[in-house]
C-alpha cells in the first residue's frame, strides 16, 4: 500500500483550513485509486500469464478487468496532477513536485485520447488501432529460470497489417513477476509501471513534508463508515 494507516494524509489536523483539507483528501483518494488499480492490474496480468502458460481457459472478463484498471490508473494520475497543481501549501517549485510533473506529463495526451473517444474514432480507423488500446507486459513466472514472457492484450477487433509493440526486456531490470506494463492507444504509449513508481515517490515526499508541518497537531476524523439496521414493526 502506498498510504499506510498512520499516514499524515489520513490524519489531517482539525485546525487545517477547509480548502486544504478538501484538496488533500482529493490527493489521498487519487493516490489510493492508483494504488488499487495498479495492484489489481499486476495480479490480473500475472493470473492471465499463468493461465496462458498452462493452457487453461481464459475468461474474456479478465481482459475487461485489465483494460478497466489500466485506464483508471491513467485517469487518476491526470486528476492527481491537477489537484497537486492547485493545492494550497504545496510548493510547485519543490524538486519532488517538478520531477513528478515532468515524469507524468505524458499521461495527459493519453488520457485525452480516451476521454474524447467519441471524436477520435476516425483517427483510430486511419491508424488501424483498437478502440481501447493495447496492454503489453513482461512476466517472469519462474524466478529461478532464465525465461521471461512478453505478452499483449489487444482490446478489440484485430485489423489487417496491425502489429503490436511487443516489449523486449533485454538489458532492463525487472520487478518479478510482472513489470514494464505499458498501455498504448491513439498513437500514445506509456509505461504504467514507471508512472506508478513516480506516484510512489510523490507520496513519500508529500508524507515527509506533511509530517513536519502537522507534528503534534490534533487530528480530525476521517473515512466514517455508517451501518444502521432498520426494522419494521410487526403487524
Amino acid at each position: 500500500m502506498l498510504i499506510s494507516d498512520d499516514s499524515p494524509l489520513r490524519r489531517l489536523p482539525s485546525e487545517l483550513n477547509q480548502k486544504q483539507k478538501f484538496y488533500l483528501d482529493g490527493i489521498r483518494f487519487s493516490i489510493e485509486i492508483i494504488d488499487l488499480a495498479y495492484l489489481r492490474l499486476k495480479q490480473t496480468l500475472y493470473n492471465l500469464s499463468n493461465n496462458i502458460k498452462s493452457n487453461s481457459k481464459v475468461n474474456h472478463l479478465i481482459f475487461v478487468s485489465a483494460i478497466h484498471d489500466a485506464w483508471s490508473l491513467i485517469d487518476s494520475v491526470y486528476r492527481l496532477r491537477g489537484l497537486i497543481k492547485l493545492c494550497p501549501g504545496i510548493k510547485q517549485k519543490a524538486p519532488g513536485i517538478i520531477l513528478f510533473n515532468k515524469n507524468t506529463r505524458d499521461t495527459e495526451p493519453l488520457r485525452h485520447s480516451f476521454q474524447h473517444l467519441n471524436t477520435k474514432i476516425n483517427e483510430l480507423i486511419k491508424l488501424n488501432l483498437p478502440v481501447w488500446g493495447v496492454i503489453t507486459w513482461i512476466a517472469v513466472l519462474d524466478p529461478l529460470s532464465n525465461s521471461a514472457y512478453s505478452c499483449a492484450i489487444i482490446a478489440g477487433t484485430i485489423f489487417n497489417n496491425q502489429c503490436s509493440q511487443i516489449i523486449n526486456p533485454a538489458g532492463k531490470s525487472l520487478e518479478i513477476p510482472i513489470d514494464l506494463i505499458t498501455l498504448t492507444s491513439g498513437g500514445h504509449s506509456l509505461c504504467l509501471s514507471k508512472i506508478f513508481d513516480e506516484v510512489n515517490k510523490l507520496t513519500k515526499n508529500l508524507e515527509n513534508e506533511l509530517t513536519k508541518h502537522f507534528k503534534d497537531l490534533p487530528c480530525a476524523g476521517a473515512d466514517l463508515l455508517l451501518f444502521l439496521e432498520i426494522t419494521s414493526e410487526a403487524n
